[in-house]
């Protein structure tokens, strides 16, 4: 699975077998986490910023389209709302 996203390719919901999805959801349940105690105080944003910030973004853009299409399945409009917030506000265009 990292190799998928480092390799740039998007995610699309029907290209993700059953094993790969149990590998990816639990990363974007992660990152999701780690805004969330940000936002929260709990973890400092620079640390983050600085020790996971490309990943988090390099993985939310290229599994946009598996995160959208996940959401309209499970008719969860915001699954994954506070990493993508996160990743709009805090990191998308900052030099890491």
């Amino acid at each position: 699975m990292a190799l998928k996203i480092a390799s740039g390719a998007e995610l699309v919901d029907d290209e993700l077998s059953e094993v790969q999805e149990k590998e990816l959801i639990p990363l974007l349940e992660f990152y999701n986490f780690l805004c969330i105690a940000v936002d929260a105080g709990s973890l400092d944003l620079e640390t983050i910023r600085q020790h996971r910030g490309v990943a988090m973004r390099d993985t939310f853009e290229h599994c946009k389209p598996y995160i959208d299409a996940r959401r309209r399945r499970l008719n969860r409009q915001n699954l994954y709302a506070h990493y993508e917030r996160f990743v709009g506000s805090q990191i998308r265009d900052r030099n890491l």
